[in-house]
């Protein structure tokens, strides 16, 4: 049979637990995702609908690796607005009907280390995102705690621009529908979703001035929270000037963080199955996975 290629992207995140210290987010240490998930069993949360701040969301599988301490989950965004339609040569098409209590389901695979806190997390920005998944787990804390999942990169943001003088920060959104948390810019895409607006660009910059630039210090601040927020941010770019070398470089912080794609071949009208794309994940994780634990700082005995 017939197949087409599919090429998802994937993410890695160190996922941790930050308490609010007067007004201060700070790590208290890894979020144990294990516990979170034996709680969800142990409610009878599997496969059942979870309202979260702009979307109803489910889990619908976990698994344990056999001699490994890895889990593999699968979520899905629900919805049961803008329904797509199924067609058929000669007729009209046809809203594909929903019965009551059914959804359309948007898949996000996740595969979660706990010996080292770590997560690879599908990229898919139809379905959830990390700030939604990183809500849902901090549901059972009070507002003095949140989740993160902290993007594992090949630089740290305080010192890739500490010195550097930062003169422009070009961010792209998407999802702009959806609350946005506590990212940056909240107030303004808050006031503009009355407009219905999915996606949109913001440019900050200091013009054509050669001596100004932008405060160094809130910068960094907002980098680190817009590589935190990709399921709203789609995009976003650093203009630097080095003063050593007196050049404009252009940092995409995205091509930033640690990512790879992974080639799937699926039949037409047969979903990715949840066991083919747990396999491949599993695979391209420990490929990677001595990479990860040196970002990270973990000694390995070899």
């Amino acid at each position: 049979m017939d197949t087409y290629k599919r090429y998802i992207c994937f993410h890695y995140y160190k996922v941790v637990l930050e308490e609010d210290r007067s007004g201060e987010w700070v790590n208290v240490g890894d979020f144990n995702i294990a516990d979170w998930l034996a709680n969800i069993e142990d409610n009878h949360l599997l496969k059942q609908e979870v309202a979260l701040s702009d979307c109803m969301a489910c889990i619908e599988k976990i698994e344990l690796e056999p001699n490994e301490d890895i889990y593999s989950m699968r979520f899905h965004k629900l919805r049961d607005t803008n329904i797509p339609s199924k067609f058929k040569r000669g007729q009209d098409a046809e809203t594909i009907p929903l019965e009551d209590g059914e959804y359309i389901a948007e898949e996000m695979n996740i595969l979660y280390d706990r010996r080292i806190g770590v997560c690879m997390v599908q990229q898919n920005r139809m379905s959830l995102g990390t700030a939604r998944i990183a809500e849902w787990m901090a549901k059972e804390y009070g507002k003095q705690y949140r989740v993160n999942f902290l993007p594992i990169s090949n630089y740290e943001p305080t010192q890739r621009f500490r010195g550097k003088q930062i003169r422009a920060i070009d961010v792209t959104f998407a999802n702009m529908e959806q609350q946005n948390g506590n990212i940056a810019f909240s107030d303004l895409l808050d006031g503009v979703r009355p407009l219905r607006a999915c996606t949109g660009r913001l440019s900050l910059s200091v013009g054509h001035s050669r001596s100004k630039e932008l405060d160094n210090v809130a910068s960094i601040d907002l980098i680190e929270q817009l590589r935190g927020h990709t399921d709203i941010v789609s995009g976003a770019r650093v203009k630097i000037r080095d003063d050593d070398k007196g050049r404009i470089e252009l940092v995409d912080l995205f091509d930033e963080v640690l990512h790879d794609f992974i080639e799937f071949e699926i039949e037409p009208k047969v979903g990715l199955k949840f066991g083919t794309e747990k396999y491949q994940m599993l695979r391209q994780y420990h490929v990677r996975l001595r990479e990860i634990e040196q970002h990270l700082g973990i000694e390995v005995e070899e």
